[in-house]
């Protein structure tokens, strides 16, 4: 049957291509949601929906670790597959008081195919590694371009202010000492900066 399998805390460098070979590699995928920082992964059989938690829950991927779990339902099914696994390398069912060890249920060959797994994902983030690189650097620049932008802003709205009665009220650099070329600038740059203030007041609000 299949199950579904929630993957969370991932980061914003991890593009979603990535993910999905990642969640690949540790089985047949039927589908795969993503919502930003989590996920849902449909996987067509038990064995794939287990491996994923076994090799993806709390792995690291750009500086953040995975968390890879399945809601009661699922667990119930995984658990009624766990057993069987058990039943079959003991050739026999467990004792009502026997102990169940958490990875007692996988056998050699469930052992050979999430060796292979781990080696895929290592190379998949062995070949995604520029690209989260890049997308760091990218954000970087953003900031520091946003942070250009406040400091001009800043410094264009200080060398006016005594020209400006208040936040809200016109503006008049008739009397300001500002070479004529540069005052339609900096009106315009002060009416931009304003209007971004609000924006972002208003995003905050909501």
């Amino acid at each position: 049957p299949t199950n579904t399998v929630t993957v969370g805390n991932i980061t914003d460098k991890a593009p979603d291509q990535m993910i999905r070979h990642i969640l690949a590699a540790c089985g047949t995928v039927v589908s795969w949601k993503r919502v930003q920082a989590f996920g849902f992964c449909e996987y067509g059989n038990p064995d794939a929906g287990l491996r994923a938690i076994r090799i993806l829950h709390e792995m690291e991927i750009g500086g953040k670790k995975l968390v890879a779990k399945v809601d009661a339902k699922t667990k119930s099914v995984l658990d009624e597959y766990k057993a069987e696994k058990r039943k079959k390398i003991k050739g026999r069912s467990p004792l009502q008081d026997e102990p169940e060890e958490p990875d007692d249920y996988i056998d050699e060959e469930m052992k050979k195919t999430d060796q292979a797994a781990q080696e895929r994902i290592l190379a998949i983030l062995d070949d995604y590694q520029q690209d989260m690189k890049n997308y760091s650097a990218s954000n970087e620049n953003e900031r520091r371009s946003q942070r250009n932008m406040t400091d001009r802003l800043a410094l264009l709205t200080q060398a006016s202010e005594a020209s400006v009665r208040d936040a809200d009220g016109p503006i008049d650099l008739d009397d300001a000492n500002i070479e004529e070329g540069k005052r339609d600038l900096i009106t315009r740059e002060i009416g931009k900066f304003r209007e971004i203030m609000k924006k972002q007041e208003e995003e905050k609000e909501v």
